[in-house]
């Protein structure tokens, strides 16, 4: 079945996640959810840089400060979202109306052929972004256990946590939800860059 606009239907899903999908149902809600789970990432990510900064000893934080920068440009590109949220909306509409209007239209095959095309873009901006994610948080984090000479547990995400996170149950938990926000970040920005690349486009 042809979609009725040229945005791909994981880019749609990832606005509805967020509450960006015009007209969908709770976006505030949805909005509110996610941003507070980015907020709260990010304060224990940056708890654990000042908790250990050292000038002497900088290439320590280099995996967790680069990371929590990046969690850092992903908040931001989703505020900057929001906060031009209508003007979005009106973009989105516009295409939509566009591409209802294909049928009476001369230009349906070039209209055809960009859509199509910025959907392979979106599969594989998005696919690009979880990959890096994945391997991020279960790869690296596989590796690192391995190559490991003491029975130490550590997270894949280095946080600073203000209670005991190492015994279980408790450490499984953290350990999970930290894998699950890290995919989540990392196809949001992901979906945020596949609709740049469709806007551009679509123009």
């Amino acid at each position: 079945m042809k979609r009725s606009t040229s945005i791909s239907r994981t880019v749609e899903i990832g606005l509805r996640f967020i509450g960006m999908w015009p007209d969908s149902a709770y976006p505030n809600l949805y909005w509110s959810m996610y941003m507070t789970m980015v907020v709260v990432f990010q304060y224990h990510q940056y708890s654990y840089v000042v908790a250990h900064f050292d000038v002497s000893n900088l290439t320590s934080l280099t995996d967790c400060l680069g990371l929590a920068l990046a969690n850092t440009l992903a908040f931001f590109k989703l505020i900057c979202l929001w906060w031009n949220r209508r003007i979005f909306y009106n973009i989105l509409t516009a295409m939509k109306r566009d591409w209802n209007d294909r049928v009476i239209s001369d230009s349906y095959s070039v209209l055809a052929v960009v859509a199509a095309q910025s959907r392979r873009y979106s599969y594989v901006l998005i696919g690009i972004h979880i990959l890096a994610g994945f391997f991020l948080s279960i790869g690296a984090y596989t590796i690192r256990m391995m190559t490991k000479i003491d029975n130490s547990r550590e997270f894949p995400i280095k946080m600073k946590f203000s209670f005991e996170v190492l015994e279980s149950p408790l450490f499984e938990c953290v350990l999970a939800t930290q894998i699950l926000c890290i995919l989540s970040i990392a196809s949001v920005v992901g979906m945020i860059n596949a609709l740049l690349a469709t806007l551009v486009s679509a123009k």
